[in-house]
This record gives C-alpha cells, structure tokens and sequence, in this order.
C-alpha cells in the first residue's frame, strides 16, 4: 500500500478512471439522441448511424476525455485515512484534483440537462408511434425496448449524479465524515453506469432472456424454458353470432 501510490500506475489508473466516466456520460447522449432518430425517423436512420458518420457518433466523447487523461496521467496520487480507518485515494496536488473533480461534476451535469430533454422528445416520440403503430410488429417493439434502455441509462446516471452532488455539498460544507460516506458509495454507483447496458435488456424484454438463459445449454435450464415459452398460435373461435374472433399468443423464441 505504501508503494503503489508513488508508481506511475496509480495516478495513471486514477486519471484513467475519471476519463472514462466522462466518457460513458458523454455516450449516454449517443444513445438517447440514436433511440429518438430511430424512433421519430426510421427512414433516415441508415443515412445518419452508418459508415464514417456512425465512427464520429461513437467516438466524439473521446474529444473531450483524452485529452483529460494525458494532460494529467503523470499526476502524483496518495492514500489518507479517515478516522474510521477508510483509506482515499487523492491527487497531491490540491489544484488537480480541483480541476478534474470539478470536469467530472460540470459534464455529468451537462450532460444530464441535455440527456432530461432528449428523453422528454423520446417520451413523446415513442407515445406518438405508438399510436400510429397499431399493429407494433415485432421490429417497433424491439425499438421502444431498447428506448427503454435509453431511460433506464438516464435513470442510473441521475442517481451517480446525484451521489457527486451530495459528496460535493459535503466537502464545501465541511462534513468529512459524510463526504466519505458518501463516497463509499461511489463505486457501486459507477458499476451501475458500467454494466447497466449490458444487462438491461435482459430484464426489459422477455425474448432475449429466455435466448440468453437457453445459450448456456444447460439441460435441466433449458427444458424449463420449453415448457414454459409461448408459441404463437391463432385461436379461431366463434361467438354465438357467427361473429370470428381471432386471438393471438406472443412467440417468446
């Protein structure tokens, strides 16, 4: 422990990790504004999330984030310990920590802003096809499901941003104990911006996790799965008025 703080690596890994967290804020609004091009112009969405066009939209955070981890990827870094024994990981320099601390508020606040409005237009574009799709092939469900996502993203992010403020408040305020507490909970907040996109999805749609839970082939899994998937089938009945009804089952496979 004494060691690893005067390597090269520690302040490296540091710098690295606050870059990337600007960088997973900044590709929120990637999401968010893809899911509402989708949306409220499918016809237009090959021309604009395609070739060069597509590398810029993926990329553009790391304007911003790269040039954050070389200009402070040499700065020194040093453990403290609070007096319950909690270790911190710190910039020696007061003023570098100053500035990426204050970086890393500002973009998240920037980019929760400008990701509120983009999710509002999704809302509201989604509401509005919806209706005009009635029938909601299987092609606009898997798009309002992966809209969902866009939320869920923007949810996750609104809690991070919201644990930043509150350490934040706590340091100006002079409440170390609750600045450290807070930032206990730093890590689980990040992991959820992290793995969120990874695994929503399964929770949100019941297609891709039965296909999820069957990739693993496991025998008894999978023979539980079977059982329990829904096939499609059209159910012709006929009421007392020789009226025909037709129902239909959702396909889970």
């Amino acid at each position: 422990m004494n060691i690893f703080p005067h390597t090269f690596f520690a302040g490296a890994c540091y710098t690295y990790s606050i870059a990337q967290y600007i960088f997973t804020a900044l590709s929120s609004l990637t999401v968010t504004f893809n899911r509402f091009h989708c949306i409220k112009y499918p016809l237009n969405y090959k021309f604009l999330w395609s070739g060069w066009k597509l590398v810029l939209f993926a990329i553009w955070p790391l304007a911003i984030s790269l040039p954050i981890l070389f200009f402070f990827i040499t700065e020194k870094v040093d453990y403290i310990e609070d007096d319950i024994g909690r270790l911190t990981l710190i910039y020696v320099n007061d003023h570098t920590s100053l500035i990426l601390w204050n970086s890393l508020i500002y973009s998240h606040l920037v980019v929760l802003v400008v990701n509120s409005i983009l999710n509002i237009l999704l809302i509201r574009a989604c509401r509005s096809e919806s209706k005009k799709n009635a029938k909601r092939n299987k092609e606009f469900k898997l798009e309002l499901i992966i809209a969902r996502l866009a939320l869920v993203y923007f949810i996750v992010f609104f809690i991070l941003f919201i644990t930043e403020l509150a350490m934040t408040v706590a340091l100006y305020g002079g409440f170390e104990n609750l600045a450290n507490d807070t930032l206990s909970a730093m890590p689980f907040c990040e992991s959820l911006i992290v793995f969120t996109p990874l695994y929503s999805l399964l929770f949100l749609s019941d297609d891709l996790r039965t296909q999820y839970l069957l990739s693993f082939n496991i025998k008894i899994l999978n023979n539980y799965l079977h059982k329990n998937v829904k096939h499609e089938v059209t159910t012709t009945l006929r009421s007392n008025n020789n009226n025909v009804i037709t129902t239909k089952v959702n396909n889970y496979m």
